[in-house]
């Protein structure tokens, strides 16, 4: 483990958070061929599951049995994802980073995520996320089951052991969805911030203490 720096934690979702649109869905995208008709369905799943209407694991298994990525798949989609980083986000990880350790925790897959994160200069070791299986030409061949993010309650299980392996005085826990509000009704000590500037998910916007729609207003909050 790295010698800590700060006393504060800042855990970040991704999709949706840092940045403005759902990895996973793009790369499906990407992989389908009758494009219009699986975004509406692969929306519909996605919604139901970020809404905490369906439990997450199997929000993450019905978008992938929609269609199988390939390496290709989501080497195109990374370049969307740049050019899709939320607004104020950088500065904000920036700011934040001068007195927070700053991690990722998404119920994303490490390859979409760790392209971003280093552009946001998040270290690699502080991303949390699944993992795609692939074979020797990069078919697909499924997702690492054995990660805690493929199940339910997988970002409660990996915060709690973030908290259990620091001294944080201040654990702040900063996403769009149910699963992001979910950690802060496990484990009290975690401050939960909805962020709404891509989207308001209304169950997140009505169980939320605190909710932000830009980043300025989150970081002054997280700096009181």
């Amino acid at each position: 483990m790295k010698k800590q720096k700060h006393k504060v934690c800042c855990i970040f979702d991704f999709d949706s958070t840092l940045i403005k649109l759902e990895s996973l869905d793009e790369i499906l995208m990407l992989a389908s061929d009758n494009k219009n008709d699986i975004a509406i369905e692969i929306d519909k799943i996605t919604k139901l599951g970020m809404n905490g209407d369906i439990s997450f694991s199997n929000s993450l298994n019905m978008r992938l049995k929609i269609a199988n990525p390939t390496k290709l798949h989501i080497k195109k989609s990374i370049q969307k994802l740049k050019k899709n980083i939320s607004i104020g986000i950088p500065e904000c990880i920036k700011q934040i980073a001068n007195f927070a350790e700053i991690y990722i925790v998404s119920g994303g897959f490490t390859d979409a995520i760790l392209p971003i994160a280093k552009i946001l200069k998040i270290p690699q070791q502080n991303c949390f996320a699944n993992e795609f299986i692939f074979g020797k030409n990069q078919e697909f061949f499924g997702i690492n089951h054995k990660n805690p993010m493929s199940k339910n309650g997988g970002k409660v299980e990996v915060v709690k052991n973030i908290i259990d392996q620091n001294n944080f005085e201040k654990i702040f826990v900063i996403g769009d969805g149910y699963t992001d509000l979910e950690i802060s009704l496990a484990i009290p000590k975690v401050i939960f911030c909805g962020f709404g500037q891509n989207i308001v998910r209304e169950k997140v916007l009505k169980e939320s203490k605190n909710f932000f729609y830009n980043t300025d207003d989150l970081i002054s909050f997280i700096k009181k």
